[in-house]
């Protein structure tokens, strides 16, 4: 090799370790410039999670103030409602308190001028010495204050065990220490016009008393409300109605008082009703005439009693010959005792009828006079859909349902032809006896709801 072949290997590997080293250096340069990189990351990673934590602090912080507040406010108000209570508590004790006393001030002052005419009257008019005088003044104005004491007491309600162990509250009647009451104010009130000339004087033993009255009025009817015993209240008409129509709301305020009725509309129309039905009865009475009802009245309690009578005899009939199945049914397939029964001697069916008739007859002549009396309108109703009608003999159960609707739609129309004449258009067969008993059958409804 010559010189200068390895003078350039010389160079060559120079260069090479130069360029390794500066390989090198780069490396480690990007790998410290990473390192950075990833060191300010994590600082950046850690400062926001900081912040973050920071933040919720701040939020928790604030959320906690802002409860506080809220209990404090929630504390203050209520221990403002709890001052307010308690102050209207107060109040209305003290206005209870007020109102309980002050009423005693005119009932006293009241009391202390009828005292006075009293005295006055039998000191001077009657001559008695002044200590009787007072005494005797004094005795009548303390019984009508003790009187009405005891009416008060007798209004307070008292809680009395019944007989089944239950408590119940119960108040009595006071009528008569309030009579005892007035009595004394009235002759009070008497002797001092008398005595004095003035009724002035005669009114302060009046005043007092009737002060105590509304009090006492207003505190049992609050007693009556709390324990529910209150009426309700009765409806008000107007002043320009009773002026302008007072015998229509005369009617009607007397239908609210009957019928227990609270608003004036209703009371109106159900006065409005009865007056149309009174109008239509007396119209209905007058068409037809008394001497008609009565004949009408006995024809029907006749007809009637015939019908219980052919029932009677019917049901007779049908026991008899179940009696006889029964005792037959017994000797053949029952037992002992059913035999002995059925061989031996027992009540006969003429004997079980007459234990019927004492019930049947009675109760067919019962209906039939609330028929007669026109006061059998309920019990006709229900007997009507499941009873036959049976009208001299002649049964026209099939013809009256027709019939009745044939009636309402003639009305004042109605005669035997036309109603003959409506059954007939109906499809219906009506001749002879049955012609006449369906007239007559109709004629006694029509007259019975009159």
């Amino acid at each position: 090799m010559t010189l200068v072949d390895r003078k350039a290997v010389r160079i060559a590997a120079s260069t090479e370790a130069d360029i390794r080293r500066a390989d090198a250096a780069a490396t480690r340069e990007l790998e410290v410039a990473r390192a950075e990189i990833e060191l300010a990351r994590e600082r950046a990673q850690d400062e926001r999670a900081a912040r973050l934590a920071r933040h919720e602090d701040r939020q928790a912080e604030r959320a906690r103030k802002r409860l506080e507040r809220q209990e404090r406010k929630a504390d203050r108000r209520e221990l403002a409602e709890q001052r307010r209570v308690v102050r209207a508590a107060w109040s209305a004790r003290v206005t209870g308190w007020l109102a309980d006393r002050v009423i005693v001030v005119p009932i006293v002052l009241a009391m202390v001028g009828a005292w006075w005419g009293q005295f006055q009257l039998f000191s001077q008019r009657l001559g008695w010495p002044a200590l009787l005088a007072a005494a005797a003044a004094t005795g009548i104005e303390c019984i009508g204050f003790v009187c009405g004491r005891l009416a008060h007491v007798a209004r307070q309600a008292v809680v009395v065990a019944t007989v089944d162990g239950r408590q119940v509250e119960r108040d009595d009647s006071a009528w008569v220490e309030r009579l005892v009451m007035w009595l004394v104010v009235g002759y009070a009130a008497g002797s001092n016009w008398a005595h004095s000339g003035d009724p002035t004087v005669g009114v302060l033993s009046i005043v007092g008393v009737a002060v105590w009255e509304t009090r006492e009025r207003r505190a049992h009817r609050q007693a009556l409300a709390a324990a529910g015993r209150l009426p309700a209240r009765r409806p008000r008409f107007g002043l320009v109605r009773w002026l302008r129509y007072p015998m229509w709301t005369w009617r009607a305020w007397s239908v609210a008082l009957r019928h227990g009725l609270t608003d004036a509309t209703e009371a109106l129309a159900v006065a409005d009703r009865e007056a149309a039905e009174h109008r239509a009865r007396k119209a209905a009475d007058k068409a037809l005439g008394w001497r008609a009802r009565r004949r009408f009245g006995r024809v029907v309690a006749a007809r009637i009693k015939a019908t219980d009578e052919e029932r009677r005899r019917v049901a007779e009939a049908v026991i008899r010959e179940a009696e006889q199945v029964t005792g037959a049914a017994a000797l053949l397939f029952g037992p002992d005792v059913l035999r002995q029964r059925a061989t031996g001697p027992r009540p006969t069916s003429d004997k079980a009828l007459g234990d019927r008739d004492d019930e049947r007859p009675g109760r067919s002549r019962w209906l039939g006079w609330l028929r007669v009396a026109g006061h059998g309108d309920r019990v006709a109703a229900e007997t009507t859909d499941t009873e036959p009608v049976v009208i001299d003999g002649v049964d026209i159960t099939d013809l009256m349902p027709a019939a009745r609707q044939a009636a309402t739609e003639l009305g004042d129309r109605l005669s035997r032809d036309a109603l003959c004449d409506a059954l007939r258009a109906a499809g219906l067969t009506v001749g002879g006896k049955r012609r006449k008993a369906v007239y007559d059958a109709v004629l006694a409804e029509r007259d019975r709801a009159a």
